[in-house]
């Protein structure tokens, strides 16, 4: 009889707690879903404003974005290595800070180097000038996303 009881409270419970599971799971991806969306948003205001302060040509954009999103996804590795660190300094040992510190030169010397060989081939696409706004519209377009989100 204990046994029988035990069966019926543990399915009863578990009946409870499943559909509880599910729909924390389907939250976590609806919440997965439209943060891709503000992703891909973000990423067309970003081409569209870099393409019309640049100034840029059909023939020009058809080079030029191939190239600027290899260089931008090879960053993005550089940034995921910093962010992973940030994250646990806190609980980082005096040994692990250093060779943490030691990594993030490294990795500033490598977004260095990733900058200048990238620029190298985007001259081969646009003129230097270009070349050298786009470092700035970068910072601008940043600075302009950051403005509207904090008005919103």
């Amino acid at each position: 009889m204990k046994n029988l009881t035990f069966c019926c409270l543990f399915f009863s419970l578990f009946g409870y707690f499943l559909p509880t599971a599910q729909a924390q799971e389907d939250r976590e991806e609806k919440r997965e879903a439209r943060r891709e969306a503000r992703l891909q948003r973000m990423e067309s205001l970003r081409v569209a404003y870099i393409t019309e302060k640049l100034s840029l040509t059909p023939d020009e954009s058809k080079q030029f974005w191939p190239i600027y999103n290899e260089f931008k996804d090879k960053e993005d590795e550089l940034d995921d290595t910093r962010t992973l660190g940030r994250r646990k300094m806190e609980t980082m040992s005096d040994k692990e800070l250093e060779t943490f510190m030691e990594q993030h030169f490294k990795n500033e010397e490598a977004r260095v180097q990733l900058k200048r060989e990238y620029s190298d081939k985007l001259r081969k696409v646009i003129s230097i000038r270009k070349v050298a706004i786009l470092h700035r519209l970068e910072r601008d377009f940043r600075k302009e996303l950051l403005e509207r989100l904090q008005q919103d």
